[in-house]
C-alpha cells in the first residue's frame, strides 16, 4: 500500500550518506525559500514551540528521529498544521487557515505525519 511504499522510500533515503557542507557550519546563513530576503520571519506560534519554551529539556534524551513515534495527521490536527504553516510559509499558501487545513487533512490522497515522543499522547 501507499503508506508502506512511502516508509520504505524514507528509510532508503535515510541510509544515503550526508552531503558535505561547503565552508563549514559557521559559514551558513539562516535562509528560507518561503520568506523572501529582508522580510521579518513570522513569530513562533505553534503548540510545539510553546511547549518547548515551557519545557526546553523535553527532547534532552532524544538523539535521533528514530526515537520518535510517527502517526498520520487527521482533520483533528488542523489547528496544529495551520499554526505551523503560519511559521513556515506566507499566508497565501494556506488561504483559509484552519478550515483549509481540515479539508487538506481529510483528503484521502494526502498523507501528513506528526511526530510524538514514545509514551506520549501529545503530538508535535
Amino acid at each position: 500500500n501507499a503508506k508502506q511504499k512511502l516508509l520504505r522510500k524514507l528509510r532508503e533515503k535515510r541510509a544515503r550518506p550526508l552531503p558535505e557542507l561547503s565552508g563549514g557550519i559557521e559559514a551558513l546563513e539562516l535562509i528560507s525559500s518561503a520568506v523572501p530576503p529582508g522580510c521579518k520571519a513570522p513569530d513562533l506560534c505553534s503548540r510545539i514551540h510553546r511547549i518547548l519554551e515551557e519545557k526546553p529539556d523535553m527532547f534532552e534524551g532524544v538523539t535521533s528521529s528514530t526515537q520518535l513515534r510517527y502517526e498520520c495527521m487527521s482533520a483533528d490536527d488542523a489547528q496544529d498544521l495551520a499554526d505551523l504553516q503560519a511559521e513556515w510559509y506566507p499566508p497565501e499558501s494556506y488561504p483559509d487557515g484552519v478550515p483549509w487545513c481540515e479539508r487538506l487533512l481529510a483528503d484521502p490522497g494526502v498523507m501528513a505525519l506528526k511526530a510524538m515522543l514514545p509514551g506520549s499522547c501529545s503530538c508535535f
